[in-house]
């Protein structure tokens, strides 16, 4: 009840722009949204420079409240040792250190394990599950870890494509590219998604045959409608700093035709796997999944491709085909600020003001920024994701005194509060998180409904332009995507997740094997031993557990940098106090101390936005 009647007090920012109209044909039932807060930045400051943006305030990290509102917008918020580490340190320097560490790829540890089975070929889902979300729990490149998770809800693949048995090595080939990309260039990242086998599946191009006009048969439009869609320009022209251009009317422009999309299509004709024929099956098929598809030319389309302007002439390669068809996307006006706009809600706040996309955008498009120390991060090409990132994290609106209220907040996924639960604490014997119902299964009530890289449609588990209705952020038409994951059993589910986890009930928390899967070292249960279940390290709050007031002061610095609602905060440490703390039995009574405040903290409203 407490999240729910907060999230209801928020009021709307009255000087924010409007927001662009949320996408249409959304594959996702809207349900009973949560009760909204208008979560748009009203004030930010710079400008753009001809090399790109540039910082102009400070962004030292000057206090412990600085240092975990940073990393739970930047990462997955702070640890104990982060607070130590960070204090009084710059922001950028925590960026330098982020973007110097190398990709983490899941494949190759897959390939290795099915090399050393019988056939080569094994039952893979609950492995990629359990790899995935321990990526999200252990990962040390916080940042790119980040932004891979940030990619997956903009480049979407999901359903059964990642976790399918016999789709496995496609599903972490396609983790790898996000992961790969995530600091590379959008453009490139462009072509590794279009030759995914992962993707080829999940938007249906696969063996996509080109058109036959005597029986009038046309390839399948599904990748070229989603990949201008959802991936590059969107469905409305738009400035850079996001906002829809207009007619002489007064009428917004669609950025493309169902022709647009006919033509496109032509494109991406031919793909299939890397193997000896266009059409194989069994061991082959299923070892090229863990490589980028090709174009066998007699499959695709040799006839003129015309869409957005651009004509691809007759008789060009399909790979020269993707090549300008890539192009002309990637550099389209609307490409910079429809990016950039989502990567900022994923990133610091979910309704972003115009004046703060139209820098980032301009970064983007520069491939170029400068901080306040001279840093410049970025390589200086259109599309480089080191400075849109920079951009992002670094802008003066982020720092500044208006971006700290509760109108430029960023509402958070169940997924990721559970995140940074598990690395707060330190969570150990993670082999438990095979469990996989508990975290993802959409069907479970107990469950927060939500799994890394295995969405029900395009849009992920929200869609960026969401407005949820009949609330006061709706009434403003403010975007606040996360609350539609949050429909009111997902609050009952992530409220249960976390009980059973914080008080560690053993029993709720089996290792199931699942069937099939018992080869060694691939079965995650068969590394989980006896005793506890997951085993958060309580140790930092035990140590304050005596004092109430002061554990809470701490939950609120570790896991909403010092923003908790002072009621709520009273609340906690009222309830922690009523717990005897007895001789006989104070290592006891201490741990229950700790466990009914962090239960209390990450159930709070304040834990799920972050301000």
């Amino acid at each position: 009840r407490m999240r729910v009647n907060m999230l209801m007090r928020l009021r709307p920012c009255p000087c924010c722009s409007p927001s662009p109209r949320p996408l249409r044909r959304s594959r996702l039932p809207l349900g009973a949204a949560v009760p909204g807060a208008v979560l748009a930045a009203c004030d930010a400051g710079g400008g753009a420079t001809p090399t790109g943006q540039t910082r102009t305030s400070s962004t030292v990290l000057n206090s412990d409240d600085a240092v975990s509102g940073f990393l739970v917008r930047a990462g997955f918020g702070a640890t104990p040792s982060d607070l130590d580490r960070w204090r009084q340190r710059d922001a950028t320097a925590w960026l330098r250190n982020e973007f110097a560490k190398a990709p983490e790829p899941l494949l190759p540890a897959a390939l290795a394990a099915a090399a050393q089975q019988p056939n080569g070929r094994v039952p893979f889902s609950h492995y990629n599950r359990y790899h995935l979300k321990r990526s999200l729990i252990e990962s040390d490149a916080v940042l790119r870890t980040k932004m891979t998770y940030a990619l997956s809800h903009l480049l979407v693949v999901g359903g059964s494509d990642v976790v399918d048995p016999f789709r496995a090595f496609s599903g972490l080939s396609y983790h790898d590219v996000l992961n790969r990309n995530a600091f590379g260039n959008y453009r490139d990242l462009l072509t590794d998604v279009t030759y995914s086998p992962a993707m080829a599946d999940w938007l249906t191009y696969l063996r996509n045959e080109p058109g036959d006009p005597a029986t009038g048969r046309e390839p399948d439009e599904n990748y070229a409608r989603e990949l201008m869609q959802l991936f590059t320009i969107g469905l409305l022209q738009l400035n850079r700093d996001g906002t829809p251009k207009r007619d002489s009317q007064g009428q917004t422009i669609p950025t493309y035709s169902n022709e647009d999309v006919s033509q496109l299509a032509r494109v991406f004709t031919g793909f299939s796997h890397d193997a000896s024929a266009y059409k194989v099956w069994g061991d082959e098929q299923y070892a090229a999944r863990a490589r980028p598809l090709r174009i066998f030319a007699d499959h695709h389309s040799t006839r003129a491709k015309s869409f957005l302007g651009t004509t691809i002439p007759a008789g060009v390669s399909g790979d020269d085909s993707v090549r300008m068809a890539l192009d002309t996307l990637f550099l389209h006006p609307n490409t910079a600020p429809f990016v950039s706009r989502q990567l900022i809600q994923k990133f610091t706040t979910s309704d972003p003001a115009p004046d703060y996309v139209d820098r980032v955008a301009a970064s983007f498009e520069t491939g170029q920024y400068q901080a306040s120390d001279g840093t410049v991060f970025g390589a200086g090409a259109r599309g480089d994701l080191e400075a849109t990132l920079a951009a992002i994290l670094l802008d003066s609106s982020v720092f500044g005194v208006a971006f700290n209220r509760i109108e430029s907040a960023k509402a958070r996924d169940p997924l990721l509060q559970y995140v940074q639960f598990m690395r707060a604490f330190d969570v150990s014997n993670l082999e438990y998180i095979t469990r996989a119902g508990r975290i993802g299964n959409l069907d479970n009530s107990d469950s927060i409904g939500m799994a890394y890289f295995e969405s029900p449609s395009v849009f992920n588990y929200f869609r960026p332009g969401y407005v949820p209705p009949g609330t006061r952020a709706g009434d403003r038409g403010k975007t606040v995507p996360e609350f539609q994951a949050f429909q009111g059993a997902r609050l009952v589910g992530y409220t249960e997740l976390m009980t059973d986890l914080i008080l560690e009930r053993v029993g709720l928390w089996s290792c199931p094997s699942q069937p099939g899967s018992d080869f060694t070292g691939l079965d995650p249960c068969n590394s989980a031993g006896p005793g506890d279940a997951f085993a958060p390290d309580w140790s930092a709050q035990l140590a304050l557990a005596d004092a109430p007031d002061a554990l809470v002061r701490h939950l609120d610095t570790l896991l909403t940098a010092g923003r908790m609602n002072p009621r709520v905060r009273e609340r906690i440490t009222a309830t922690v106090g009523t717990i005897p703390v007895e001789q006989a039995t104070r290592d006891d009574d201490l741990r229950k101390r700790v466990q009914v405040a962090v239960l209390m903290a990450v159930t709070a409203p304040s834990y799920a936005v972050v301000w």
